[in-house]
């Protein structure tokens, strides 16, 4: 593990078996093994001599799609991300009711990524459209736009997450990405390691 260095089998602690069911979704079907790692937002991979090697397809942290495609179960689902002529970078696959049309591979995004931070981005969207995310998805997951409306994130392409975000250009706020709790977080630790000590060096620490 590299510090800061994002990693797809670099398993999520809470939700790893999402993504032991993805990696196993790519090593069982080589033949659109690019595709999958492009989804997941992996442009490269190591192979068994240990070389970094870049993949042919870009692939990015975080998108717009041109179109949403909609599953009622998983099933389905991974079988639309196994249809090679997906193009993750156009649609869409997400869980629920709804249609799946064809995407205008030939049309422009409808938007685009200004500027990215770890826990926030600029956008500019010129119609409302989803923004994928190659990060983690859960229930608890979302984002704040303009300072003041919520969004929350659907579960996409069977593991990562999507929102959809309205036309205009403005900030987006991941919701549950701060890391404003890490401080208190390990003070509290400390202090708990440290009372665990003191009492394990009293011969009666109930007296």
């Amino acid at each position: 593990m590299l510090d800061r260095t994002y990693s797809l089998n670099n398993f999520d602690p809470l939700l790893v078996n999402h993504f032991a069911q993805y990696i196993d979704l790519i090593e069982s079907n080589p033949e659109q093994h690019d595709t999958l790692l492009q989804a997941a937002g992996v442009d490269a991979v190591y192979n068994t001599d240990g070389e970094l090697v870049p993949l042919e397809q870009p692939a990015v942290r975080a998108w717009f799609v041109e179109s949403e495609c909609w599953h009622s179960d998983e099933v389905s689902l991974r079988e639309a991300m196994l249809d090679p002529a997906w193009q993750p970078l156009r649609q869409v696959h997400l869980l629920g009711d709804g249609p799946c049309p064809v995407p205008n591979l030939n049309s422009t995004p409808p938007g685009e990524i200004l500027t990215m931070r770890r826990t926030a981005m600029d956008v500019h969207v010129v119609r409302d459209s989803w923004l994928v995310l190659a990060d983690t998805y859960y229930t608890s997951a979302g984002v704040f736009y303009d300072d003041s409306h919520a969004a929350p994130a659907k579960r996409a392409n069977l593991t990562f997450q999507a929102i959809r975000i309205p036309a205009g250009t403005q900030t987006v706020q991941f919701l549950g990405n701060d890391d404003s709790w890490l401080l208190p977080g390990a003070l509290i630790s400390l202090v708990s390691l440290l009372v665990t000590l003191v009492l394990f060096r009293t011969k009666n620490p109930l007296q």
